[in-house]
């Protein structure tokens, strides 16, 4: 039990800290619209609202992270690139569905680098679904995409018209939104299959929304598939809004309400222990811990935490050093720099002195 509830720590941590990355702020009723409306079978759920995210401080890191995510990456340049919308100007709303979570169960298990999008091993995943609402009509998007491919040919998804390419469909959702399906082609068609079945993504993803509580921001949720026999979880979903503070919020359904139970006594437990921890202050994680409230119904588990702006900052920074340390202590010294003798070697630097947390 310690040792799930150890990876279950490890991975609510991974997707708080990954999330902060990407704030934003997005009204529940609109993404739950837009997610109603997308064909199910997938076993994980991006989204964002770019629209809220451009006033954050955070949006161009947010951007670069996510272009440099090979699960998400690709979907953006497949919109710029194939649809001709800039993201940053046109795009209000992303939703990005998937095979294989963006943050995977190896990643939230500690066995990769959750700022390090490379280290993800993405090898398994056939393709991705993707569906983007903005400042473009949807008729228009089919039009370019048609001139501006030569083996273009119509596609039609019910009353949804589309195109088809050998690299990309696109589907009409609404007049200002449309499905962008990339990846192998018999995957495409699966995709398709269901969405003219009319098999929609679960009302459990769509139900999430309402247990995350007001103005979810970036949302990301897993139905996470375990090898090897039963995982404690059946479910998780996370959420970060930016007001006046950093909000985050997240919710796993365990396996039955006496797992629930248990696990959230050891997170307050865990909390307790965390605030007595210097590395937790040295690390920027204080003021979460400080912050974190757990309880627990029935079968679910709901854990909410916030920090300041700057508080997230300093959290951000810190993550982002430490990884840039492990990336040059991976690489080791460069070959074409020469070795220094032990009697001119530079002295070792003196480590930064912590940042206070403010708990006011």
């Amino acid at each position: 039990m310690m040792k799930n509830l150890s990876v279950m720590m490890r991975s609510a941590l991974t997707l708080g800290v990954s999330a902060l990355v990407l704030l934003a702020t997005v009204p529940a009723f609109a993404m739950g619209d837009l997610l109603e409306t997308l064909p199910g079978g997938h076993d994980a759920v991006m989204a964002v609202d770019f629209d809220e995210t451009r006033d954050s401080p955070f949006f161009r890191s947010a951007l670069g992270w996510m272009r440099s995510h090979p699960a998400v990456g690709p979907a953006l340049q497949a919109v710029e690139e194939t649809l001709q919308i800039e993201i940053e100007k046109d795009l209000d709303e992303l939703v990005i569905l998937s095979d294989t979570p963006p943050l995977n169960m190896a990643m939230l298990g500690g066995g990769a680098n959750p700022m390090d999008p490379s280290s993800l091993d993405l090898s398994s995943v056939r393709g991705s679904v993707l569906a983007a609402r903005g400042d473009f009509e949807a008729a228009k998007v089919l039009e370019g995409v048609r001139a501006r491919n030569s083996d273009a040919a119509a596609l039609s998804v019910g009353e949804r018209a589309g195109v088809r390419t050998a690299q990309i469909d696109v589907v009409t959702l609404s007049e200002k939104a449309v499905l962008v399906l990339t990846g192998q082609r018999d995957y495409r068609d699966e995709v398709l299959a269901r969405l003219e079945r009319g098999e929609l993504l679960s009302a459990r993803y769509t139900g999430a929304l309402t247990k995350l509580g007001e103005a979810p921001g970036v949302v990301m949720m897993i139905q996470p598939n375990y090898e090897g026999g039963a995982g404690d979880a059946s479910f998780a979903a996370l959420s970060v809004r930016l007001k006046a503070r950093v909000l985050a919020s997240m919710v796993m359904t365990m396996r039955d309400d006496e797992r629930a139970r248990q696990s959230a006594q050891d997170i307050a437990a865990a909390r307790e222990q965390a605030l007595s921890n210097p590395l937790v202050a040295m690390f920027g994680l204080a003021p979460a811990a400080q912050n974190l409230a757990v309880r627990q119904q029935a079968a679910d588990l709901f854990v909410t935490t916030s920090m300041t702006n700057d508080e997230a900052q300093i959290l951000i920074d810190q993550v982002m050093r430490i990884v840039q340390t492990s990336g040059e202590l991976e690489q080791g010294a460069s070959p074409a720099a020469p070795a220094a003798s032990p009697s001119k070697a530079a002295p070792a630097p003196v480590p930064e002195d912590g940042v206070e947390a403010d708990f006011n």
